[in-house]
This record gives structure tokens, C-alpha cells and sequence, in this order.
């Protein structure tokens, strides 16, 4: 029996919040609550299957070493990752702050309950309520072995021993010198495990996106080597609520309405889908009613003070310049005039200039290929090797029905994510907020209770994805979990 989830972003949150009286907060990670749910489910899921083991995947993207801004106030020798993940590339003061981070990530009280979970579900129990409604400790009914695959947001985990061990630690697992696997194969399930991020040319090292055949185990360098969604993720997504708070002053943010509003839309907005509407859910806050000019006022010399910052980053203009299309104009070239002109200096950024540039940024989004566009062309998938093709990476749930082959049908499933989800309307213009949960339990063809019903026996899934808007207890209803 295996089951596989992902991208459960942990994060450290405290180093962005604004402390007082009256705290400015936003929590992205998830209560332990539903995962302690989900282990009684599997438990029984387990039984009722006549299962004789458990592999519990968490694909990638657990530890988010991006998302903090102890890359801005923990980090005086300005370090970035923007380096191969291999212990040659990582300088020691690199490797310290990663390893802050990590055990920051860890120390979250939410996070740290959740951690809890999985250890103890590797020392082969589960917490559960009795009769009585008392919490008790129980045996996990079979055996289990926790993997654990590295996504684009904890690439730099791989980076050293020291880091993958600390990891380990916090999982539960032994330490050992060996790196994380890349990539997952489960043979009597017959499926496949990625994180997801090779089916995606911004967060990965490498461009797949051909209609070349994807080898089952792509080299190791291009999983160590950077992305250009690095970039985004820490010097656009994490610095902007740090340099927004650096400029407007924290007394400022706290007792002024809109910019206190402003500031919580700043840290959520790693939780939108797509990221390219950033623009248009900063300026149209349908929720509450400020004035538009007054907003971008807020904004607009945040951003000025980002230019002036990263105007000359190499890393920025080497992956632009890979980006570009030449003789076809697009957003990339727009972004390139307005670094090489420099144009906010003379006449500050016009907000209609930064909307053009969305809404270029946002065309391009019907353009990008579908995760299941790539699975389709897994050499695993082409010679009949799997059924399953099991990734996350894009937060958005899916099964789609990729091919057929003599074993039966052959499907891409999207682990989705646990976290936060800002969904927007097709006009890009309105916002919402949901929490989300994904999961999916492959069975190999001795556990599918239906297998006396079938032609032949073969490895069978059940997939279980919800969304809510309602909080905390009810959240752990979602999905049957």
C-alpha cells in the first residue's frame, strides 16, 4: 500500500510577523489535526485491504527554504541559494543559514505537532481517541517506511550531509550520508513518484517541455542546479512583505487600515494561483474598499526600492535572457526594457505601464503545458512500465487519464497541496481563500478489494482532495479525513 503526498510547504512564519499589542500575523501552515486524522484513516484503509505494508511518500516541497525572510534578517553576508546543490557550491555561511532555517521551520508549534505525527507514525504508531474519547496511542497495523523526495522549494536540502541530516532528524529518519532520492519507483504498484518540478522550465534546471521521451532517472544536475523560480520565490515573493515593512515602518503598517490590509496580502500571496496575477490581487481588493491611487501609493515605492536593488542581479538578467523569444514580443522583453532604462528613476513606475506587464505575464499562463502533457512521455509510461504517474509541484489536484495500455489505463496524478490556496476568477480580477488537502493511495494488485471482479489483477488508486472555507475543527472533515 502506498500513499503519497506533497508539497506541505512548512515555513518559517515568525521572522515576517509584526509583534505588539495587536500582532500582524499569517499562517500558512496547516494544523497537525488533519494529518493525526489521516493516519486513523490509513490505519483502517490499511486493514480493510488486507495491506501487509505501508510506504508513505512525502514528495517534495516539505521544507520551504524559500518562503522566510531570514534570508533578509538572519543573513549578513547576503547569501543566496542560487548555487548547485552540492557541498563544493556551498560556502559555510550558506550552509549555517540553511540549517537556521530548517530548525526554525521545525520549531513552528504547528509545524512541530505535524512532525510529531510522522515520527511517530515511523516508530509504528498512530494517535487515535478510545471509547471514552480519550487520546491513546495505538500499534500502526503494519509496517511502514517513510520516504522522502526533495521538491524546487527544498532543493538546497540535498546540499550537504549536515542539512540532510538535520532534516532527517526532524522527520525521524537515521541519518546517513546518502542524498535524498530524486525519484520514486514502487514496482508492485507499478508507479512512479516525481515532485513534479521537472514538468515545469522555471523550476527546473532543464527544459522538458520538448516532445522528447523523460527518462525515468534524469541526471543528478540537473536536480542540484538552480532555477529561475528561485529567484522569485525569495528576492520577489519573500522580500517585498520585508521591504514593504523596512520602508513604511512597523508602527505604520499597524495602525494604519490599508496598509495593515496590504501588508497580510503581501504575505499570503505565495499561496495564489497563478502567481502571475501578483499585480492585480495587491490592486483589486474587492473584500474591502480603499482607493486605488492610495494603494498603488503604498506600493509603487516599495518596488522602486526593489529595482534599485536588483536592477544589475546577473541571475535575474541570465534567466531572462534564456527566456527570451526572440522577434516575439512578450512580457520577458518588457521586464528587460524596463531594467535596461531604467525608467523608474525618471519617472517613478506609471501603474498602467506594471498592468501591461501583468496581463502580458497572465496571457502567457494559457500557454503553459500541462503536467500531464509531460507524464504522457515518461519512458515508464511509453514501454508500459507503469500505470501511475504520481507528481505534485502546481498545487492543483488532478487525475487525468493519460493513455491505455495492456495492463489497463495509465494515469497522471496530481498530489495537489496542504496548505493555504488563493483561487482567482477567470477575469483575474476577484480573490478567494481556501485551505486544500490531497492525497493518493496506490494499492498493488494482492490489496484491491475489487480484484475479484476484474479481468486480471492489477494495481488500483483512490484519490481523496477537498477544499474548504471553513476553519480549524471543520477543516478535518474535509475529504473524509
Amino acid at each position: 500500500m502506498l500513499v503519497v503526498l506533497s508539497d506541505l510547504h512548512f515555513v518559517e512564519e515568525e521572522s515576517r510577523y509584526i509583534k505588539g499589542t495587536d500582532p500582524l500575523e499569517y499562517s500558512h501552515n496547516l494544523s497537525a489535526r488533519p494529518f493525526q486524522r489521516l493516519m486513523i484513516r490509513l490505519a483502517d484503509e490499511a486493514v480493510r485491504n488486507s495491506a501487509d505494508h505501508l510506504d508513505f511518500v512525502l514528495a517534495g516541497d516539505i521544507f520551504d527554504l524559500h518562503r522566510t525572510a531570514m534570508w533578509f534578517t538572519d543573513n549578513p553576508t547576503g547569501e543566496r541559494p542560487y548555487v548547485a546543490a552540492t557541498p563544493d557550491a556551498v560556502n559555510a555561511e550558506l550552509e549555517a543559514l540553511l540549517l537556521r532555517i530548517v530548525d526554525a521551520i521545525a520549531a513552528q508549534p504547528m509545524v512541530a505537532e505535524t512532525l510529531a505525527v510522522f515520527r511517530l507514525l515511523i516508530n509504528g504508531r498512530y494517535l487515535t481517541k478510545d471509547e471514552n474519547g480519550k487520546e491513546v496511542e495505538r500499534p500502526f497495523p503494519v509496517s511502514v517506511t517513510l520516504h522522502h523526495i526533495l521538491g524546487n522549494h527544498d532543493r538546497m536540502g540535498n546540499a550537504t550531509p549536515a542539512i540532510r541530516n538535520a532534516i532527517r532528524g526532524h522527520l525521524g529518519l537515521s541519518a546517513s550520508p546518502e542524498p535524498f532520492e530524486r525519484v520514486l519507483i514502487f514496482e508492485r504498484e507499478q508507479t512512479l513518484v516525481r515532485h513534479g518540478q521537472e514538468y515545469d522550465k522555471y523550476n527546473f534546471a532543464s527544459d522538458h517541455s520538448r516532445g522528447k521521451p523523460i527518462a525515468t532517472h534524469l541526471p543528478d544536475k540537473e536536480y542540484a542546479d538552480p532555477a529561475f523560480g528561485d529567484f522569485i520565490t525569495i528576492d520577489v515573493a519573500s522580500r517585498l512583505p520585508y521591504e514593504f515593512r523596512q520602508y513604511h515602518g512597523e508602527d505604520k503598517v499597524s495602525s494604519d487600515p490599508m496598509l495593515c490590509h496590504l501588508y497580510k496580502r503581501l504575505l499570503g500571496f505565495d499561496d495564489l494561483r497563478p502567481m502571475g496575477a501578483m499585480f492585480n490581487y495587491f490592486m483589486y481588493m474587492s473584500d474591502v474598499q480603499f482607493n486605488e491611487k492610495a494603494v498603488w501609493g503604498a506600493i509603487e515605492p516599495v518596488l522602486v526600492r526593489m529595482l534599485d536593488s536588483l536592477h544589475n542581479h546577473h541571475y535575474l538578467h541570465s534567466w531572462l535572457k534564456k527566456y527570451d523569444k526572440r522577434w516575439q514580443p512578450d512580457a520577458v522583453d518588457a521586464v528587460q526594457l524596463l531594467l535596461k532604462t531604467k525608467a523608474w528613476r525618471m519617472n517613478g513606475l506609471p501603474m498602467g505601464a506594471i498592468q501591461m506587464i501583468s496581463d502580458a505575464s497572465l496571457e502567457e499562463t494559457h500557454n503553459i503545458m500541462g503536467a500531464e502533457t509531460y507524464a504522457v512521455r515518461e519512458e515508464g509510461v511509453t514501454n508500459g512500465r507503469f500505470r501511475f504517474v504520481v507528481a505534485g509541484h502546481t498545487h492543483n489536484p488532478k487525475v487525468s487519464l493519460v493513455a491505455h495500455g495492456d495492463a489497463g489505463e495509465i494515469y497522471f496524478v496530481d498530489t495537489g497541496t496542504w496548505r493555504n490556496r488563493i483561487p482567482v476568477t477567470p477575469d483575474f480580477k476577484a480573490f478567494g481563500q481556501l485551505k486544500t488537502l490531497s492525497y493518493v493511495t496506490i494499492y498493488g494488485d494482492q490489496e484491491n478489494l475489487a480484484k475479484s471482479v476484474l479481468p486480471l489483477r492489477t494495481a488500483s488508486f483512490d484519490y481523496w482532495s477537498g477544499m474548504t472555507e471553513r476553519w480549524d475543527e471543520e477543516l478535518s472533515a474535509v475529504s473524509g479525513i
